[in-house]
């Protein structure tokens, strides 16, 4: 299956924290409670892509409170850029986990199933993978105006539920393919 992840809706994401929380309040995250929570001390090691773990929402990495006084420049970028990561993964995570559900909408996710791997193509940028899309997925799409697929986009790979994923970005669309 290939997801496109480009027109996934973003939603904001609050904010919990993993410095303070008052003693009795619930974590933000309260959907799966066997959920580890992942901490995450320097945001220069951090994964940028999210794991299968994550995106099947068994893990989830800690956010800092974004209203409170920061201790110094790095833990200002390190709550920032946690809080931007989380911005893009909270989206794609609801979006796979409504597809697996069976209620996945079609304008926040587009699922391409029977996708193949049809050649490996020396770019000046790298390795390219062409995958050709099955005919039914792009029959009744106007590619000269459509967003998706564009170059740039973010899309996931997955042949197993997503169980294992495999991310890539789009170097081309070929129409004509």
């Amino acid at each position: 299956k290939l997801v496109d992840a480009s027109f996934l809706t973003a939603k904001p994401t609050g904010g919990a924290s993993r410095v303070a929380r008052p003693p009795k309040a619930k974590p933000q995250f309260q959907e799966n409670p066997d959920l580890e929570v992942l901490e995450a001390h320097r945001y220069e090691n951090m994964p940028i892509l999210p794991t299968a773990e994550e995106v099947l929402g068994a893990s989830r990495f800690h956010l800092d409170e974004n209203q409170r006084t920061f201790k110094d420049v790095s833990d200002y970028i390190h709550t920032h850029f946690m809080l931007l990561r989380e911005d893009y993964v909270e989206p794609i995570r609801d979006g796979i986990r409504d597809y697996l559900a069976g209620r996945q909408a079609p304008k926040d996710l587009h699922v391409y199933k029977d996708t193949k791997v049809c050649g490996l193509i020396s770019a000046r940028d790298g390795l390219v993978y062409r995958i050709q899309l099955a005919k039914a997925y792009v029959k009744g799409i106007h590619w000269e105006s459509s967003r998706r697929l564009m170059y740039g986009s973010l899309v996931c790979l997955s042949n197993d539920d997503f169980a294992s994923i495999i991310w890539a970005v789009v170097y081309r669309r070929d129409e004509d393919m």
